[in-house]
């Protein structure tokens, strides 16, 4: 499994918890009204309610173990990878590291470095001690530590995931149904924006 396919298993999920919140309202509506029209029973309309919750509600605890545990097993393997791509600091590294941390530098300057030493994770650690007494230079770290955006993605990827399993009730309330739409909705592509960031870096 790829992050691009956790991603759309995310959004599928969202999609799917969401059909169960809608669909529990409408089983909701019809038992009522057959119950009130006397084709059915208080207690065979109680169960039906009572099944339909808990297929939903085994789908989300089903997928959410699946989709975390393959986000888990990325991420192990991801950093595996990120690992073997690390570059060692060399001695010409460290002698001009020291030079520049006796430099004063511009703020390009420092992008400069920190692009070139990205697959360096100690250099970049040097650098962001050379950045230090710049308070007027930000720096996106996660452009160049391949780790650090790694785990950004994990943590956002796992938030999501939460969202979908523990916020998308199966509980028959029609405004948290359209809310929760408009979020699963506007999700969609900060989860595609968020992993093109990530394997575009």
């Amino acid at each position: 499994m790829t992050f691009t396919t956790i991603k759309d298993d995310i959004k599928a999920f969202g999609k799917k918890k969401h059909g169960y919140m809608t669909g529990y309202i409408a089983k909701q509506e019809e038992l009522h009204k057959q119950l009130q029209n006397g084709m059915i029973g208080e207690k065979y309309a109680k169960d039906q309610l009572e099944a339909y919750k808990l297929e939903g509600d085994t789908y989300s605890r089903d997928t959410y173990n699946k989709i975390h545990a393959e986000i888990e097993k990325q991420h192990e393997l991801e950093l595996e990878a990120l690992k073997e791509k690390e570059l060692s600091v060399t001695a010409d590294d460290v002698a001009e590291l020291t030079l520049l941390a006796s430099m004063k530098m511009t703020k390009d300057e420092l992008l400069g470095y920190f692009e070139k030493y990205k697959n360096k994770p100690l250099a970049i650690k040097k650098l962001l001690s050379i950045a230090e007494p710049y308070p007027e230079i930000t720096i996106n770290l996660e452009l160049f530590n391949a780790e650090q955006a790694l785990e950004s993605l994990i943590l956002f990827f796992k938030r999501q995931l939460s969202y979908c399993h523990y916020s998308l009730l199966i509980n028959g309330d029609k405004i948290q149904a359209v809310t929760t739409e408009m979020v699963v909705n506007s999700d969609a592509p900060e989860l595609d924006r968020r992993l093109d960031e990530y394997l575009n870096k």
